[in-house]
Formats: structure tokens, C-alpha cells, sequence
């Protein structure tokens, strides 16, 4: 600090680490509320409305002044990072998840050509802005991610836990909850017999897209567990390591009734990445415990599936009711007519944000096509989808020198912070849940996904300790 007359200064230095702190806190929370609500139209984003507009993007909309933390948040990081002595370079990562990252934003900017500067440009644009911006800030700042899904988890999976066995909504519409029924029209239901019933939500806008961040947010924290193990780091205060226990068991069940076959994939997948990779540096102490862990998560899900077992399967194996059958029957149409478009428009796609309508052109009651690759083939072109594939690859990929230091040689690696990333490939393959164009809360997932894949390094590498 320094003194002018009866007045103190704050030094550059304690102004820096203040607006480090605000930079945390506000990015921790903007992230806790943006995947603990289906929108900002509704919920905490609208509380003390400090805006009110009569229309925006179709609908009117309440500017609350949480809404203004995003720009909190770059704002504090822009000023810490300027104040910061001495000041550090800017990190961007493995150029095998950039450069994929950066052609994807090429090619979009190309595609919408003169369409760039107008309002239909805004939500592709700012999507991809969002995927970059907190794709830098992890890749630079390491925030550790479980106080924010931990809390994302237990909340979300404790609500639509209570959702399922009440089979209606919890009355939380001040918090974005939707209206919930076996007869409320557009519930998401599962059909035995002629009795129906009303799948898990949480506070996210359909099941699908709950079970998609349960999965990926489960994974991640066991990531982080890991990784505080294996750098013999603190995994974080008492109140988060109390939490961390309840939330992967609320997380579990909430991704269990909402009922989601993409969602029971993906984290089936991903969690046996977790357990394959990062058993190769168990202790025996740790491997006890994992075992333990992963045998009470095995007991809950069979549990589930003794006392549902006609719902489990009618979800997996018996698809003949009529509830069933006409979404595979849509999701088979709506794949054949996302393949009639990329072969129409193989190089530049019909253009970001424009493949629902021109598919309706074909098809009247045509929807989204639910695989991200297919999806982005037709929007973006063929060229997309090869930078999708790459992108997708790199965490799996290391080129390193060839014997004797001459030439470059490919090899494989499986580590455990693969795991979320491998839940979103196969998430991605059945749904649309993390398409990144449809959101910016999705966006934000994807660039924090992209930035744990693009500073994971194998166990004998030199690691940055998180904050």
C-alpha cells in the first residue's frame, strides 16, 4: 500500500490480486447458475431487472442484474491480467484442439458471408465467442471445476430425483423449473402399458439435456479428484469435500430417472475410460477406495433397474410402443434428410443456424437432426466435419520425435481427463444436448471440455498447480 497524505493506495499489486478473486468468484458463479437453470429468460437471469425489452430474438425479455456477471467476469480478468507484474504471456494450448477450434470459426465466419454483420449472425457468433473465451480462461488460469459441478450436480440430480418419484414438478418456477405431468402437454413421458410416466428434468429444459450435463459433470469431478490426488494437492475446503460424496450419488440417481439412453451411454463410456486410464496409477489404497466407490454407484443403478425394470425396458429393448417407436421412426426420417442436405451443399453447408428451416423445405415436421456431426456437415460443409473429427481425436494423439530425435512419430495415449470428453462424443452421436450453436451455457461447457483435453498431459509431464 502507499500513502498520499491522510490517504491510502491501494499498490498495483493487491489491486491485481482483488480482481484475480473477483475474476474467480465471478466466473464461478455466472458458470454455477448458467447450468443450473434451462435459460436466461427465466430463473435468477431475471431477478432485479435492470432491462426490460418488448422484444429480443422473438420474445420479450427481463435483463436481470445477474445477468450482467459475464461482463463482470471479463472485465475483472482483462483488468487483472493488465495489472498483473510481471505481466504473463498468453496461453493457447495444444494446436491439435486450437487449430480445429479456430478452422471451426473460419469456417463459420465463411459461410455466413455477408450475413456475418447482421442479426442472424448473432447467436452462432457469440457461441463460438463463448467457446473461446472460456476456453482460454482455463487453459490460463486453471480454475478447478469442481466447486461448480459439484454443486451443478447435487442440485440438478436431487430435483429431478424428487421430479420422478412425485411425477410432477416441484413448483420452482422462480428458479426455471418447468410444469410438470403425466397430461401437461409437451412433458417428456415414458409409455408401459397405458399408464405414463414423467421422466427426470431438474432444472434444465428436457431430460436429455439433464442427463448430458450430469454425465459430463460426474465425470469431471472425479477427473479433478484424481488429478488432486496424483499432484498430492488438497482436493479443495471441507465444504466442497463434504459435498463432493452426496453430490455423486445425487448425480448418479438424477441421471438414472431422467431416463436418457444417450445420457446412460455416454457416462458409461466415459466412466470406463476414467476407470481404465487413471487405474494405472493407483496406489493400493486408492484402488480400494475407487473399488468401493464404483460398487456403491453399481448398486444404486442396479437397485434402479430391479424397481423400474419394465421402464428400463421399454427405454432400451422393448421400443415397440407407439411412444417409442415414433421417435425412432423421427430420428431415422430427420438422419436421412441431414444426409439429403450435405450432399446438396457438400462445401459450405446451408449456413449456421439455417438448417431447420431449410430442412422444413423437404419436410414440414422435420427437427434438429440429433447427431452433432451430421448436423454440422449440413450447416457448415464437409471441410466442418473433417475439423470436427480432429478435434475430437486430439486428445488421444501425441506426435512426438522419432528415434534418434529425426522425423515425428504417432502415439496413442488414454488419460483419465479423457473421460468427459469421450461422454460428449458419444453424447453427440444420439443428441444434440451439446451442440454448441444451440447456446451459450453449451458453448461454455464445450470450451471448458476443449481446455481440460488441451492442458492434459501424461502423469510423467510437469503439471501447473489449478487454483
Amino acid at each position: 500500500m502507499s500513502t498520499t497524505g491522510s490517504a491510502t493506495v491501494p499498490s498495483r499489486a493487491a489491486v491485481a490480486r482483488g480482481l484475480a478473486r473477483a475474476t474467480y468468484l465471478s466466473f464461478g458463479l455466472f458458470a454455477v447458475l448458467s447450468l443450473s437453470i434451462p435459460s436466461w429468460r427465466v430463473g435468477p437471469f431475471t431477478w432485479w431487472p435492470v432491462l426490460r425489452l418488448q422484444e429480443f430474438a422473438g420474445e420479450p425479455a427481463q435483463i436481470g442484474i445477474l445477468s450482467l456477471l459475464p461482463g463482470l467476469f471479463l472485465l475483472c480478468w482483462i483488468g487483472w491480467r493488465w495489472l498483473e507484474q510481471p505481466r504473463r504471456p498468453w496461453l493457447w494450448g495444444r494446436p491439435a484442439v486450437v487449430l480445429p477450434l479456430a478452422g471451426l470459426a473460419v469456417l463459420t465466419a465463411v459461410s455466413l458471408g455477408p450475413a456475418l454483420f447482421t442479426p442472424a449472425a448473432v447467436r452462432p457468433v457469440v457461441s463460438l465467442a463463448v467457446v473461446g473465451v472460456f476456453y482460454l480462461f482455463y487453459v490460463n488460469e486453471r480454475p478447478r471445476l469442481t466447486p461448480i459441478f459439484a454443486p451443478v450436480v447435487l442440485i440438478q440430480g436431487s430435483v429431478a430425483v424428487a421430479q420422478f418419484l412425485l411425477q410432477r414438478d416441484l413448483g420452482l418456477t422462480a428458479l426455471g423449473e418447468r410444469t410438470l405431468g403425466p397430461t401437461v402437454p409437451k412433458t417428456s413421458l415414458i409409455e408401459v402399458g397405458s399408464t405414463y410416466w414423467v421422466r427426470g428434468y431438474g432444472l434444465a429444459a428436457h431430460p436429455n439435456v439433464l442427463a448430458t450435463l450430469l454425465a459430463v459433470g460426474l465425470l469431471i469431478v472425479l477427473v479433478e479428484l484424481h488429478q488432486a490426488r496424483q499432484a498430492a494437492i488438497s482436493p479443495g475446503p471441507r465444504w466442497q469435500r463434504v459435498v463432493v460424496a452426496p453430490a455423486l450419488a445425487a448425480g448418479l440417481a438424477g441421471l438414472l430417472v431422467s431416463f436418457s439412453r444417450a445420457g446412460w451411454l455416454a457416462f458409461a463410456a466415459g466412466l470406463a475410460v476414467w476407470t481404465l486410464a487413471a487405474a494405472k496409477t493407483w496406489s493400493a489404497a486408492e484402488r480400494r477406495q475407487a473399488s468401493a466407490g464404483l460398487a456403491v454407484g453399481l448398486a444404486i443403478a442396479a437397485a434402479f433397474v430391479v424397481r423400474y425394470r419394465d421402464l428400463v425396458a421399454t427405454r432400451l429393448w422393448r421400443l415397440s410402443t407407439p411412444l417409442e417407436a415414433k421417435s425412432i421412426n423421427e430420428r431415422l426420417r430427420d438422419a436421412q434428410l441431414a444426409l439429403e442436405l450435405i450432399k446438396a451443399h457438400p462445401w459450405l453447408g446451408v449456413g449456421p443456424g439455417n438448417y431447420v428451416p431449410t430442412v422444413r423445405a423437404l419436410e414440414p415436421e422435420a427437427i434438429a437432426v440429433h447427431n452433432i456431426p451430421l448436423l454440422l456437415a449440413a450447416e457448415l460443409g464437409l471441410p466442418a466435419l473433417g475439423l470436427l473429427v480432429w478435434l475430437w481425436a486430439a486428445p488421444f494423439v501425441r506426435l512426438e520425435r522419432g528415434a534418434g530425435g529425426r522425423g515425428l512419430a504417432v502415439r496413442l495415449v488414454l488419460l483419465p481427463a479423457a473421460a468427459p470428453w469421450v461422454a460428449m462424443i458419444v453424447e453427440s452421436l444420439f443428441d444434440v444436448a451439446m451442440w454448441w450453436g444451440a447456446s451459450w451455457k453449451t458453448a461454455m461447457l464445450v470450451g471448458l471440455l476443449a481446455a481440460l483435453q488441451s492442458v492434459a498431459e501424461p502423469p510423467s509431464a510437469h503439471r501447473r498447480p489449478t487454483r
